[in-house]
């Protein structure tokens, strides 16, 4: 018995071990998501007369979990002057049906939008939304930078780090600073 409740202790050590490095590496991604905001210009933006009035809009899909993450580390609900607006999107559809009209309206109007799950349909449902589009697009799901995303967030070994598709960002109006793209890994869209 003694055996059996020593183990169930280890066993729940590790669970809370892998939890705490699991969220650690969320808050690591919220760091990065922050700096490419800060490192980045948006043509939407532009025309603004008051930028600090107007809103970073980050939408999130796939992780509401995550969606409370980034609200922790911007607790005063601002970032760089401006109010931030978080959109939580569980999922983007339904199983047969596109993506409805209210939904791409959100997507259209995001800074920020960081695909979360490993869904490959949810991928191309974002990357069909605009050839040109005016937001920022990251994604934790393996491949994505090649697949035709912007920034990719992915954990090497030990570390937390980024692959940038920077063809991606060239099509979109958005100027993500060069400092940023020479930080990252560098890949090519597949054909």
């Amino acid at each position: 018995m003694l055996m059996v409740v020593m183990l169930w202790l280890i066993l729940a050590q590790q669970v809370q071990a892998q939890d705490n490095q699991s969220k650690q590496i969320d808050q690591i991604k919220v760091a990065y998501m922050a700096n490419f905001i800060r490192f980045t210009q948006w043509d939407k933006d532009a025309n603004v007369k008051d930028n600090q009035a107007q809103p970073w809009i980050i939408t999130i899909v796939g992780d509401s979990a995550f969606v409370k993450d980034v609200s922790v580390a911007f607790p005063n609900g601002k970032f760089l002057d401006r109010p931030i607006v978080l959109v939580d999107l569980p999922a983007l559809r339904d199983e047969d049906n596109p993506i409805d009209e209210q939904t791409q309206k959100k997507l259209l109007a995001s800074h920020v939008i960081y695909l979360r799950n490993s869904n490959l349909r949810d991928h191309r449902d974002i990357l069909s939304l605009s050839s040109s589009p005016d937001f920022l697009y990251l994604s934790d799901m393996p491949g994505m930078a090649k697949a035709g995303g912007m920034i990719e967030l992915c954990t090497l070994k030990t570390r937390v780090t980024f692959k940038v598709n920077a063809k991606a960002i060239r099509n979109a109006k958005i100027r993500v600073s060069s400092k940023v793209l020479r930080l990252g890994i560098p890949v090519t869209s597949n054909p």
